[in-house]
């Protein structure tokens, strides 16, 4: 079983203890905070005793597997209000970042065990011989394939402690435990209630294949082909922010007025203002308004295709009608093929220019791949 001092990596003896109630102890649905441990002064600084009674609060009494002493975790309730992290063993003195029960996340309340998919597809052949020599074929194809799936909402954030939407309780219990004159903390928060990011995919692959084949002079064979493919995938994903609008969002504070509104709109400066700008309330799960959703919240999307042409032929046969080596006729195939390819992958101007919560995805649109190709083989029979 795990010790303290084992490396992350185990140290080669199987572990044998089940838990259950794991929860994460760094983040929460309603915002996690983390104090920091301050190391005591010498006792005859004059903040002796103010760091004396700070550490009370926010030390954990453990060391992490480094040594380090760690601060307590902080949830804030549905109610606003921010609480210790009532967790029964806190797993940090073995190098993890999770503890059984406390009010941290699960990590489980958005996602899918199995994405849904549904498949849809036509298939064409067809062929008929005219003559031996000459044998028209067709084929065709057509595969749409719908799927969504849900994965893990927006995360992390730092707050002002003036914040108007903070609770006198929770602005006291931060101010217990953050060093004085400190203004921001950061509370690590998993947005369930922004809605998990959602995607639905939906998929089109078209194939044409045309052509004609046939034998003649008894033993030559050919066959001429042309063969276009397509793909094309389009994919939409909900709950997803746009990152400056979110943080001008949650950067609330109070106007003169008594009105809680977004500091870029109070400020002195006024080429930041932005009158469509709905303040939100982090602190707590469920707290979030709907106008504030959709004021920052936005669907991103990306289009995707890929094509593929293909010109081929060949013909192949042997001397046998004209001459024969003592060991047989010579044999021959030749033959060629012409490829042309092309792939694009293009977001939305919003996602492509790293404005929200995605990664930045820069267009992909490379030239066209051509190839031209040909082979010959010759068979001699020597011997």
């Amino acid at each position: 079983e795990n010790t303290i001092g084992e490396p992350s990596t185990g140290n080669g003896n199987p572990d044998n203890l089940f838990f259950t109630g794991i929860r994460n102890n760094s983040i929460s649905e309603g915002g996690l905070f983390t104090a920091a441990c301050p190391a005591l002064p010498a006792p005859t600084a004059a903040n002796y005793q103010e760091v004396l009674t700070r550490r009370g609060v926010a030390c954990a009494g453990i060391r992490n597997n480094t040594g380090q002493e760690v601060g307590r975790t902080f949830v804030f309730t549905p109610d606003g209000n921010l609480i210790a992290n009532p967790i029964v063993t806190d797993f940090r003195p073995f190098g993890s970042g999770n503890s059984i029960g406390g009010l941290g996340s699960t990590l489980r309340l958005t996602g899918m065990l199995q994405p849904g998919l549904e498949r849809k597809s036509v298939n064409v052949l067809s062929s008929y011989e005219v003559s031996p020599a000459f044998r028209p074929f067709f084929e065709a194809k057509y595969v749409r394939v719908d799927a969504n799936q849900e994965g893990q909402p927006t995360f992390h954030h730092t707050f002002n402690i003036d914040n108007p939407y903070l609770s006198a309780q929770a602005r006291s219990q931060l101010q217990a435990v953050l060093a004085p004159g400190t203004t921001t903390f950061t509370a690590q928060r998993f947005n369930v209630d922004f809605g998990g990011r959602g995607e639905d995919h939906t998929r089109e692959t078209y194939r044409v294949v045309a052509g004609v084949d046939g034998e003649f002079n008894d033993d030559w064979k050919y066959e001429v082909a042309l063969n276009y493919g397509r793909l094309e995938s389009f994919y939409e994903t909900a709950g997803n922010i746009i990152v400056n609008r979110f943080n001008n969002s949650r950067d609330a504070v109070r106007a003169t007025n008594g009105n809680i509104v977004c500091r870029v709109n109070a400020d002195a400066i006024t080429t930041n203002d932005d009158p469509a700008c709905v303040p939100v309330n982090l602190f707590g799960n469920g707290a979030v308004s709907r106008e504030a959703l959709n004021y920052f919240g936005t669907t991103s999307t990306r289009d995707e295709k890929a094509e593929q042409f293909i010109a081929s032929g060949y013909v192949s046969g042997d001397s046998s009608d004209v001459f024969e080596l003592p060991a047989g006729p010579l044999a021959f195939a030749v033959g060629g093929e012409f490829r042309r390819e092309t792939a694009s992958a293009v977001y939305d101007p919003l996602s492509a220019s790293g404005a929200t919560f995605l990664n930045a995805f820069a267009p992909f649109d490379p030239p066209a791949q051509e190839v031209t190709e040909g082979f010959a083989e010759l068979r001699i029979p020597v011997l």
